[in-house]
């Protein structure tokens, strides 16, 4: 499995949620930390949406065949495609961050280099890496940290107020 983009959060900002996390029942901490993952997520969509590579401004897509350029017709652009999806993985909770399926599923996002395959065939050629996911990540580092520890501390609060706690 390849990985487009990681999301980190520092262990310091996690001790922090969690302070704030254990004065509220198990079934709102889950729903606070979905929320916080969401907040930590958003400005890395918004800057992989930016940097997402465009054929038509590129003027790649000039290159394309008219059987090409007709079968991709109504297609989207990559940076329309990329959205936040939520994902378990048993008791692990992850935000995923990339192409929707099926829209974006034409698009080469793979984070390294590969072998160009044509009908399940090697051509021979190298694909280059595509890392504006890696690149998004990386411009939204101290954001994603903020918008985590300051939706934990805005949701906590909030239901605080609600007087959800025991």
């Amino acid at each position: 499995m390849t990985t487009f983009c990681k999301v980190v959060i520092s262990q310091d900002r996690i001790n922090a949620a969690e302070a704030f996390l254990t004065r509220l029942p198990f079934e709102m901490r889950t729903q606070v930390v979905d929320k916080a993952l969401r907040a930590a997520a958003a400005p890395v969509v918004k800057w992989a949406k930016e940097l997402a590579p465009d054929s038509v401004k590129t003027g790649s897509r000039t290159l394309w065949s008219a059987k090409t350029a007709a079968a991709r017709a109504g297609n989207k652009q990559l940076g329309e495609t990329i959205t936040a999806a939520r994902r378990s993985y048993g008791a692990i909770d992850a935000i995923y961050i990339g192409p929707s399926w099926p829209a974006g599923n034409i698009i080469n996002v793979i984070g390294h280099p590969h072998k160009q395959m044509r009908w399940g065939r090697a051509t021979g050629r190298q694909i280059a890496a595509n890392k504006f996911l890696q690149n998004a990540a990386e411009i939204t580092r101290s954001d994603q940290g903020a918008a985590f520890t300051n939706k934990v501390q805005s949701e906590t609060e909030r239901l605080i107020r609600k007087g959800a706690t025991p």
